[in-house]
């Protein structure tokens, strides 16, 4: 009789250890699979940045656009375009010069 619980008791623990034995590779595998989760939502982290701030600087260069030419930004200091103002520009420098 002693043999035979020694036998049952031998067998639960094996099937215990084999049941931990299986939790545990399921945990792992959960844990390497969660991983892989992060690593692709830090991934689509970075490369939907970029594309945000692509639409942020588009809306800015739209707003800071010439109004007569619209290609050239103007200037956020006298509010004059580069291309079509080059003239007001050179003889604003020259007053400002000629000032000091």
């Amino acid at each position: 009789m002693a043999d035979a619980n020694k036998e049952i008791k031998e067998a639960k623990d094996k099937e215990v250890k084999e049941d931990l034995h299986k939790k545990d590779k399921e945990e792992t595998k959960e844990k390497g699979l969660e991983a892989k989760k992060e690593k692709l939502e830090i991934k689509e982290e970075k490369t939907t940045k970029p594309i945000e701030e692509l639409d942020k600087l588009k809306k800015e260069e739209k707003k800071w656009a010439c109004k007569k030419c619209k290609k050239e930004l103007i200037c956020c200091h006298n509010g004059l375009c580069f291309k079509c103002d080059i003239k007001k520009l050179k003889s604003k420098k020259k007053k400002h010069n000629k000032k000091n």
